[in-house]
């Protein structure tokens, strides 16, 4: 006896899904924050992820973000703004702790990810969204 389709499109969204959630491309964790004088941000890099890989904040201003490095490899946070200019990039070994201080002029969404080959696809990214 054959599957019928709607049970194998099923499957096949299970599976999709299994496997998103394995590489990392399906954990979304938002964060959301207030500006202030030096807003800090907690970055969590591990294998194939950044947790939170989402993060708010109400307006434009100054973010410290410190990058904790929980994986047995070298990770990189490189952030780049809407027109894709790169605002900071730093390599952080395994174990450490790296910590940028950057500056936020206008609304938008700035990308984040790591630039080590192949990363970026198996979830290591996230975006910023900066309000109004």
């Amino acid at each position: 006896m054959r599957p019928g389709p709607k049970l194998s499109l099923t499957v096949i969204f299970v599976m999709a899904a299994t496997l998103a959630g394995c590489i990392g491309g399906g954990r979304i964790q938002t964060a959301a924050l207030r500006s202030g004088k030096l807003s800090v941000l907690p970055i969590q890099a591990g294998a194939n992820y950044f947790w939170p890989n989402e993060i708010r904040v109400d307006k434009p201003g100054p973010l410290r973000v410190q990058i904790n490095n929980v994986s047995g490899r070298v990770q990189n946070f490189t952030l780049k703004d809407p027109a894709w200019n790169t605002m900071e990039s730093v390599d952080i070994a395994p174990g450490q702790t790296a910590t940028v201080e950057v500056e936020f002029h206008s609304p938008g969404v700035y990308q984040f990810f790591c630039n080590k080959a192949f990363l970026s696809l198996l979830g290591m990214n996230g975006q910023i969204y900066i309000g109004e």
